[in-house]
């Protein structure tokens, strides 16, 4: 079923996941949508009150309201919207008090992608429209039943009933308390492949496999007449061709007169569960991998770090002429050889530290220390590299009472990388660096007036080994790593960095380091 222009309210504050979230949303085939976000829950539910939504995707980590708090206090707002969970712990026992408490789904940042986003999206409207309609129509009928003038409209109501279940785009089963099916529609019988009278003769709990039994019992006998516990549930069923299908379950209880009925919903979810095996198995692989890289280049680093420290060793010992003069063409091969050689060095540097973070290795170590002390100590070591093109260094807003507590190595690498990076590409002004104190963070400014960056190079500067290549940039050296490297030191500080610029004008490099008690 496709559904036109589909409104979607997202409130999320994470500006990387409201990007990735409408990046899956184009992704998928044949679906229109109309997606608002909201940075808070303040502001989502006043654009529930403004406009109308076919479904929320909540964070349950907004900077006003967290935790299941946050689907009560959307709940209160809106009574017609399916809400779905898109949030960044996968917590088996959260997940079940968020649907117990009124959400459609739950689904976990980074477990998830295009299709199965979208599916559950068609799933929370197309269940939350029959919970509300058979409610009520059930309601409607046990009033009915109440009185012997209403025969007619009782009969009227009972067709609605059926037309509803038998036009839904879901899989459903009505069944007794023992298990007896009562009804099912033929999304069902497509499911399992069996026709209604086969359908008829089974019970509920015939229809799983042996191994999901236990979950299935627990279902039905229990959970779903336990508030405290969850009315959904994921197993495996066979069908008519002996075919085994993952399926969720999601059931409640209907009271008719004096009858209690149970509805289930079933979808299948074969796909996603094939796509989160197949995402653990890489997931291993790309550990064992990145386990293999670490040990490898910490070797590799090893054996080149020996034989190099040599050559620069050597090669400084006869530019200071300590064995005899030179003559200037000694002198520029000796320069060159040592250039190349911390060139090299630095290099080995930055893949051994890249390598370390993505395994997960590099760890920091927080200490106290005064920012304006960091900054000088950086500044004259580069000073030379600015005073040959003859720029100007500015600092701004940074003075000797102010304090950070971060790893200080790992700060002055990122200071080290940006006031580099921003020397590289500016052959005349202003090189400045900002500081900003926030309340719960501070925010760093490297500005330069140098070549810029265009548009359609943005997602190459925090790549690895990527490298702008256009006129400007043929005769800079670089591997394409500083950047990358940068960024990860980053963002193992709580921090988070950007960029603005713009071609032929310069560029300023924007990073932030979360204050620490």
């Amino acid at each position: 079923m496709v559904y036109p222009d589909t409104k979607i309210l997202l409130i999320e504050n994470n500006l990387d996941d409201i990007r990735i979230i409408e990046e899956y949303l184009k992704e998928a085939f044949n679906f229109n949508f109309d997606l608002k976000s909201a940075h808070n829950l303040s502001d989502g539910l006043k654009y529930i009150e403004e406009g109308v939504f076919d479904v929320i995707l909540l964070d349950l980590s907004l900077p006003d309201s967290t935790g299941l708090e946050t689907i009560l206090r959307t709940k209160e707002k809106v009574k017609n919207i399916p809400i779905i969970i898109f949030n960044g712990t996968d917590d088996t026992t959260l997940a079940r008090k968020a649907v117990q408490v009124g959400a459609q789904d739950y689904l976990v940042k980074g477990q998830i992608d295009s299709n199965p986003l979208v599916r559950s999206i068609f799933h929370a409207i197309d269940r939350h429209k029959m919970f509300l309609s058979i409610e009520s129509l059930a309601k409607e009928v046990t009033e009915l039943m109440q009185s012997e003038q209403e025969v007619k409209k009782l009969e009227q109501t009972l067709k609605e009933i059926n037309a509803l279940i038998e036009n839904a785009p879901l899989a459903i089963f009505l069944t007794h308390q023992n298990g007896e099916i009562l009804r099912v529609n033929e999304e069902a019988q497509k499911l399992f492949g069996y026709s209604l009278s086969k359908l008829l003769t089974f019970k509920i709990f015939d229809l799983f496999d042996l191994e999901s039994l236990d979950v299935v019992n627990k279902h039905y006998h229990n959970d779903i007449y336990n508030l405290s516990m969850s009315n959904k549930m994921e197993a495996m069923v066979i069908t008519r061709d002996k075919k085994k299908i993952h399926i969720e379950v999601t059931s409640t209880i209907l009271r008719i007169a004096d009858n209690v009925i149970i509805q289930s919903f079933f979808s299948d979810i074969t796909e996603r569960k094939d796509f989160e095996k197949s995402r653990q198995l890489l997931m291993d692989q790309l550990l064992a991998s990145l386990e293999f890289k670490t040990k490898f280049l910490a070797t590799m680093s090893h054996e080149l770090r020996t034989p190099l420290n040599a050559v620069l060793g050597f090669s400084q010992l006869l530019l200071e002429e300590s064995y005899g003069s030179l003559n200037e063409e000694q002198k520029d091969f000796l320069n060159d050889i040592n250039s190349a050689g911390n060139h090299l060095f630095n290099l080995i540097n930055s893949i051994l530290d890249l390598s370390k973070i993505e395994a997960g290795k590099l760890t920091l170590n927080f200490e106290k220390f005064n920012l304006k002390e960091i900054v000088d100590e950086i500044n004259t070591v580069i000073s030379p590299l600015y005073s040959k093109k003859g720029l100007e260094f500015i600092i701004e807003n940074i003075d000797n009472v102010q304090y950070l507590i971060a790893d200080p190595l790992r700060f002055k690498q990122i200071l080290f990388n940006l006031f580099s990076n921003a020397n590289k590409f500016t052959e005349k002004g202003i090189i400045k660096f900002r500081g900003i104190e926030r309340i719960d963070h501070w925010e760093f400014q490297v500005i330069d007036t140098g070549i810029g960056i265009a548009k359609k190079d943005y997602d190459v500067v925090f790549r690895e080994f990527g490298r702008i290549e256009n006129d400007t940039t043929k005769d800079v050296s670089g591997a394409g790593l500083g950047l990358a490297v940068t960024q990860r030191l980053v963002q193992l500080h709580g921090g988070d960095i950007w960029f603005k610029s713009e071609l032929g004008k310069g560029t300023t490099f924007y990073f932030t380091i979360s204050k620490k008690e």
